[in-house]
C-alpha cells in the first residue's frame, strides 16, 4: 500500500483561469472512480500528461474559490504528484502553492516561502502518560515556549533528553517528543 500524504493548495491567478480548474475538480470528485481524481481533473484540463507523470491522488471535497483563491485538499501517493507544475505549465495567470505533510516519509515541505498561505514552519507531536497532543508553530520560538509550558522542554538537546528518559523509565505508557521542521522549497 502506498504511503499517503496530506497536500493542500491554494492557487492565485485569474478568475478565469480558477474557475476552470474548478469545474475540473468538481468533476473529478464526484466521479465515480475515487482513485484516480487527480488524473480525471488532469485529463478534464488536457494537462500535458505524460507517460512518466505522478498523478496518484484522491481530492477532498470540492474546491473553494474566494477573493481570487482557489483552495483544495488532496491525498497523494508517496508526496505530492505533478499537479501543481502541471497546472503551472497550462496556465501561465497562476501561482500554485502547497504544502504536504507525510508523516511515514518524514515529509514536511511547503513552496509558501512567504507563508503567505501556509506560514506552518514545525509541527510538534508529543505523548505523555498516553494523552497526544499536536501543535503547528510558525517559529522556532513559539515552538519551544509552547514545549516549555507543556514539558520544560526548551531546545532540541533538553528534548532529546526527555525523550531518552522516557526511554529508560521502564514504563508501559507511550511518551516522546517529535519536532518536524517544513522544508521550504523553490
Amino acid at each position: 500500500m502506498a504511503n499517503m500524504a496530506s497536500v493542500a493548495y491554494a492557487i492565485e491567478g485569474s478568475e478565469e483561469s480558477l474557475k476552470k480548474i474548478a469545474e475540473a475538480i468538481i468533476v473529478a470528485v464526484h466521479s465515480d472512480d475515487k482513485r484516480y481524481e487527480m488524473y480525471q481533473a488532469a485529463e478534464y484540463l488536457k494537462l500535458p500528461i505524460t507517460d512518466d507523470t505522478r498523478l496518484g491522488g484522491e481530492i477532498e471535497d470540492e474546491p473553494e474559490l474566494e477573493d481570487g483563491v482557489l483552495k483544495f485538499w488532496s491525498e497523494e501517493r508517496w508526496g505530492l504528484q505533478d499537479f501543481a507544475e502541471l497546472l503551472e505549465k497550462k496556465f501561465s495567470d497562476i501561482k500554485v502553492y502547497w504544502i504536504v505533510e507525510e508523516s511515514g516519509c518524514e515529509v514536511y515541505c511547503t513552496n509558501d516561502k512567504e507563508g503567505k498561505y501556509f506560514p506552518e514552519r514545525y509541527w510538534v507531536d508529543t505523548a505523555q502518560d498516553d494523552i497526544y497532543q499536536s501543535e503547528y508553530f510558525q517559529t522556532e520560538e513559539a515552538m519551544y515556549k509552547w514545549l516549555n509550558e507543556k514539558y520544560g522542554v526548551k531546545s532540541e538537546e533538553e528534548m532529546e533528553a526527555w525523550n531518552a528518559n522516557y526511554e529508560d523509565s521502564g514504563t508501559e505508557d507511550e511518551n516522546f517528543i517529535y519536532i518536524h521542521e517544513f522544508e521550504v522549497e523553490d
